[in-house]
């Protein structure tokens, strides 16, 4: 009976997983698109996470450090122009597709994040500790590049 279970779920999982639609979510008059009123997304312009500041890097090496830390944490890269940037990742059991973006603001010298799972309503903290993880893997780049 178990098996038979177990047989369900990763049906409905491979279902759900490939139902999922590989499109940029894009900005929205010129901000992250705002997150739903689920817990699985974190955006830094809604005051759900601190943006990165820059300080003394130029806005192309800090949009650059962002590209090395995003491709450092996992995430694939599909568009990068302008002032924003769009990544996947790929969560490690079942291989859902969440969305990272990025709005580089270099009037107030920081980059907006946002982070936020396609499917489902709660991520337990994933989008949230993987902006986290990011930041953290941003600010070690920028660092070696001080010195």
């Amino acid at each position: 009976m178990i098996k038979r279970e177990i047989l369900i779920m990763l049906c409905f999982a491979w279902f759900i997983k490939n139902a999922q639609a590989e499109s940029a979510p894009g900005l929205v008059d010129g901000h992250l698109k705002n997150c739903p009123g689920s817990p699985n997304c974190v955006n830094s312009e809604q005051d759900d996470i601190e943006p990165i500041a820059f300080g003394d890097l130029s806005a192309d090496e800090a949009w650059q450090k962002l590209q090395q830390a995003i491709s450092g944490e996992g995430g694939e890269l599909k568009s990068v122009s302008g002032d924003y940037l769009w990544a996947i990742f790929k969560t490690p059991m079942l291989r859902f597709t969440d969305d990272v973006e990025a709005r580089l603001d270099s009037g107030n010298r920081q980059i907006h994040l946002r982070s936020a799972s396609r499917v489902g309503y709660s991520d337990f903290g994933v989008n949230r500790r993987r902006l986290e993880s990011i930041k953290n893997r941003y600010q070690r780049l920028s660092k070696t590049a001080d010195r």
